[in-house]
């Protein structure tokens, strides 16, 4: 002990244990990668309820090993953000290994399992803050690793336990309040998580924006570690996995385009109830398919304040989301919806239909998507603000797809998010809601104008861009 005590201390001892511990860890996951490199993520015959991806799987594989995990969509850089800044690393790292689909779920695990061993040793030595910013990234990540398994497999279930539990541990060194909760679904329940703003203090009452994010989406993305824009604003977040979406696939609770409406005022009613949330202030917001689930929540509930979404999916019947996208979405729906086959997904997807839910909206309505939206068809989304009697704008993006990032008008505009979201700040605010259509050009210059009687979309040019070439 001589030796140690001239050398090490007590607590460096300690601590270089803990990390030689952790290298084993490593190395242990290290070795389980090699010998896992060509397990399948899921057993064939669920991968061939979708005849598509079957057909085309070789070509998937073909894709994604040139271009990676974001072949579909930037999933990468919306996680990262969520994660911050040092969290890049994980996600580079993912970008350079991920090669097949097969690889998603085990690269995506395996880094999530890094991230929690760190998480684990950095609270053993007491560096409560960088424990946090890890459990977070690896709860992300560990919902990651769900993705590409479309059905609740063991592995599946192990990692949504992974998922929640390391966004406990977030929870509990968070510094602020973080609450996990159920909504009533039903005779069921979906799970929720509320968060209250930095900045509350116990007596008041805050606006609240309830979110539901898209059919790859979990409640506890919905949320950035820090610097989130909703808490920003002073805004409550309740983030739901609805029907279909997230945890609540674990629980079985499949979505049904009849019956996803009733969770409208059960939503709404357990965050009025809260005595830190005003409940003349309650919106709601959806990213990608949570587009379509918001505005059915919108629909269904008159009580809502206003409604605004982001990457939309209102093409009926979902012909772009299902046949001509990435065949991964087909066999994701199929599991959302519980369907055994393709033929009643297709009996499913056709009760996807914006139309039939506008008459019932009461609230102020916005809108953000890009012109090219490979998910959806971009007249559906001017018809359906057209069928709209109450006050709706559009933030339209030239040339842009579905995530409003890939081309120059959402690189050189403003942020599409940002945007809604101060959208919705205004509505709790009290400045009242005016019909307008806004374009933002492939140069990132910004035009408004009223939306006016009605306004249609003509394929292959926008307005403002047909205003420059063939005048008034």
């Amino acid at each position: 002990m001589r030796s140690v005590s001239k050398g090490l201390s007590t607590r460096s001892l300690a601590i270089a244990v803990a990390q030689t511990k952790d290298c084993l860890r490593l190395y242990t996951l290290k070795i389980l990668e090699q010998r896992s490199k060509l397990m399948p993520t899921m057993p064939l015959n669920m991968t061939r309820r979708a005849k598509r991806l079957s057909e085309q799987r070789w070509l998937l594989d073909a894709i994604i090993s040139l271009m990676g995990p974001d072949w579909d969509q930037g999933r990468l850089g919306y996680m990262s953000s969520a994660c911050g800044h040092d969290s890049q690393g994980d996600f580079i790292g993912l970008r350079q290994r991920i090669k097949t689909y097969n690889d998603m779920t085990r690269e995506f695990m395996q880094a999530a399992r890094r991230r929690e061993l760190r998480a684990e040793a950095e609270l053993k030595q007491g560096h409560e803050s960088t424990a946090r910013e890890s459990f977070f990234t690896a709860s992300v990540l560990y919902g990651g690793a769900q993705w590409s398994i479309e059905a609740n497999t063991p592995l599946n279930l192990n990692l949504n336990q992974k998922k929640t539990d390391c966004y406990a541990k977030f929870i509990q060194l968070a510094g602020r309040h973080i609450e996990p909760l159920d909504v009533p679904f039903e005779d069921r329940s979906v799970p929720a998580i509320l968060s209250l703003p930095p900045t509350y203090k116990h007596g008041d009452r805050v606006p609240c924006v309830v979110i539901i994010s898209g059919m790859d989406g979990w409640k506890e993305l919905s949320v950035a570690m820090d610097g989130d824009k909703w808490l920003q604003r002073g805004f409550a977040v309740l983030a739901i996995d609805g029907p279909g979406q997230g945890e609540a696939l674990i629980r079985e609770v499949w979505y049904d385009p009849d019956t996803y409406g009733k969770l409208g005022s059960s939503t709404f009613d357990l965050a009025a109830a809260r005595p830190e949330i005003d409940p003349s202030r309650i919106v709601v917001h959806g990213l990608s398919f949570g587009s379509y689930w918001a505005t059915t929540l919108a629909a269904a509930e008159p009580r809502f304040l206003a409604c605004g979404v982001a990457m939309t999916c209102f093409e009926a019947g979902g012909f772009s989301l299902f046949e001509t996208a990435s065949p991964t979405f087909k066999l994701r729906f199929m599991y959302m919806t519980g369907a055994t086959d393709e033929a009643e997904l297709d009996r499913i997807a056709q009760k996807l239909d914006v139309f039939k839910l506008a008459p019932q909206i009461k609230c102020p309505v916005l809108v953000a998507a890009g012109e090219d939206d490979q998910l959806s068809d971009s007249h559906y989304t001017f018809d359906f603000l057209n069928s709209l009697t109450g006050a709706k704008s559009l933030i339209f993006y030239e040339g842009e797809d579905h995530g409003m990032h890939a081309s120059r008008a959402g690189q050189l505009g403003p942020e599409a998010y940002t945007m809604v979201a101060d959208w919705l700040s205004d509505r709790v605010r009290g400045i009242e809601a005016q019909s307008m259509y806004t374009e933002v050009d492939a140069t990132g210059m910004v035009h408004v104008e009223p939306w006016g009687d009605q306004r249609e979309y003509t394929y292959g040019i926008t307005e403002n861009t047909k205003k420059l070439i063939f005048g008034n």
